[in-house]
């Protein structure tokens, strides 16, 4: 997964000097004699943390764009990856026509896994277990209605 630090950056950079129409920063005055136009491109490609990529750092900034915003779209979480997951997650319940957000934390002496589905009710993942994916799920992100209808239940 890309760096999103290094993404945001690289963005930046692009957008605040105009260079997100395909051309790299090190080329985009490669073809002047104008000097300041020169230093300008110099300048740019120093701040740039795609300077030096071989296939071209607008194309392998928009690459990792793309793969940032893919990772954010709403997606049904594995058992294993739910238990291991350190933010909140949209709990949906079969039963429900809504979908609403929830913790997962460690809590306890056992680092036992938690969830608190509803305001002021905590529910051990373990007990849970036997439900997932039948009665219940968690999301990644906030899933639309279609996605909710279209993904399938066990």
């Amino acid at each position: 997964m890309p760096d999103r630090g290094k993404v945001i950056k690289g963005f930046t950079v692009c957008s605040e000097h105009g260079l997100l129409n395909g051309e790299d920063c090190h080329g985009h005055y490669e073809y002047t004699d104008n000097l300041a136009d020169i230093i300008k491109a110099n300048d740019y490609s120093k701040q740039c943390p795609y300077n030096g990529c071989k296939t071209g750092c607008v194309k392998t900034l928009a690459k990792d764009v793309f793969a940032l915003l893919k990772e954010q779209e709403a997606r049904i979480l594995d058992w294993d990856e739910l238990e291991d997951w350190e933010n909140a997650v949209w709990f949906e319940d079969k039963d429900e026509h809504e979908c609403y957000i929830a913790l997962i934390a460690n809590v306890g002496a056992y680092d036992a896994k938690f969830t608190n589905v509803e305001p002021g009710k905590i529910h051990s993942l373990d007990f849970m277990r036997d439900f997932y994916m039948k009665e219940w799920r968690c999301w990644s992100a906030r899933p639309t209605i279609k996605q909710r209808q279209e993904a399938k239940w066990k």
